[in-house]
């Protein structure tokens, strides 16, 4: 038979971590290691102003089944808007077309990229003026992906001049690939989140912007997200079109309806923009606190280092720099999960849990003291 020829794949190392993690029934295991919001209580949670518009379009109706390669027109506008601003003088100017998809990979013409390169924001922590060295140095042409806000997995993200120094950087010669997934997480206002965009769009770069609304409407498994092409010229716009109409018949007949209407409904709506924006805030303001509250309680222990740095950090990513042996004792003595690279997700720290990492942590670090200097 036909599957008898069907070989198992080699374990993947994190497939096996999650394996382990599952299976620790220890009452003490705290995982940080996840991506996804949890509330102060640990808990999933669906935004009420989601859950009311979910409510809305089932009650609707309207036909709800579209068939929309590039996704429908009521979504893409509203998404651009929310971009870029509204008028912005690139859209008015047909310099810009968005689709609706969630991109794992972004296909390029290969002849006119030397290099593609991911830009790690962290770097600035120590040195700046190094990267944007790095950035006038490598071959025109190249393809360079920047985080514009809440940069996972460090949670540093360039301050507003640094923005602008890097702008000037990548000018004319690089194509950056900005990934905008957490717009509106990192200062609770989507157009300040939006800065480096718009920066970079106002100064006439060419470039892809890759928009998910998974972080910032907790549509964890709807998969809605836009890809926003901003072309120099006008006239460049209808042959990407074309190229990208060809690409989208071979991955899908037409993109998830249920996800971008509900982001549709709330981003053109005033009365749920501003409830939507209350959510962002509670995020927000609840990430914030827990990055205080960990340092204050790492500092009570003593912890060696400078953690100053995730206090000033966005979103809920963060970097501790521990190393592979430290990680190994927090999961293996006291059964804190956290990301192998060291980062972990700085939301699901609660006032009941906050305390015990922080001196799982000191015990793993005293154990074995052999972290980098933090923060230096």
């Amino acid at each position: 038979m036909p599957f008898n020829y069907v070989k198992r794949l080699r374990a993947v190392e994190e497939v096996d971590y999650d394996i382990v993690m599952a299976e620790d029934t220890d009452p003490r295991k705290i995982d940080v290691s996840h991506q996804c919001y949890r509330t102060e209580m640990g808990l999933p949670w669906v935004m009420p102003i989601v859950r009311e518009i979910e409510k809305v379009l089932a009650n609707n109706i309207k036909e709800n089944i579209k068939y929309s390669s590039f996704g429908s027109n009521e979504f893409r506008h509203a998404v651009t808007e929310f971009v870029l601003g509204k008028e912005h003088v690139r859209v008015m100017s047909g310099q810009t077309f968005i689709i609706q998809l969630f991109w794992q990979r972004v296909f390029l013409n290969q002849n006119n990229i030397d290099i593609m390169i991911t830009i790690i924001i962290h770097w600035i922590l120590r040195n700046n003026t190094g990267m944007i060295e790095d950035l006038c140095t490598i071959p025109s042409d190249a393809v360079v992906m920047f985080y514009a806000c809440c940069h996972n997995p460090t949670g540093c993200d360039p301050t507003v001049k640094q923005w602008k120094y890097i702008a000037e950087a990548i000018g004319m010669r690089l194509f950056p690939i900005i990934d905008l997934s957490y717009q509106g997480l990192a200062s609770g206002d989507p157009d300040e989140d939006a800065f480096p965009v718009r920066l970079f769009a106002r100064l006439g770069v060419e470039m892809a912007v890759c928009v998910s609304f998974s972080q910032n409407f907790l549509l964890y498994n709807d998969r809605v997200g836009a890809l926003i092409l901003i072309a120099r010229y006008a006239q460049d716009i209808p042959a990407l079109k074309g190229h990208l109409a060809t690409m989208i018949a071979a991955l899908h007949g037409s993109p998830p309806y249920h996800g971008a209407e509900i982001v549709t409904t709330i981003l053109k709506n005033p009365k749920y923009y501003e409830q939507w924006r209350a959510c962002l805030k509670k995020i927000r303001d609840q990430t914030q606190n827990a990055r205080n509250c960990f340092v204050g309680t790492l500092k009570s222990f003593g912890v060696p280092g400078n953690w100053d740095y995730i206090t000033r950090g966005k979103g809920m990513s963060t970097f501790t720099s521990l190393t592979d042996r430290q990680i190994q004792h927090l999961i293996l003595y006291h059964h804190v999960y956290i990301r192998k690279n060291g980062s972990f997700n700085i939301g699901s720290l609660s006032d009941n849990n906050v305390e015990y990492v922080a001196e799982a942590i000191a015990d793993s670090m005293k154990e074995y003291p052999d972290i980098d200097d933090i923060g230096q």
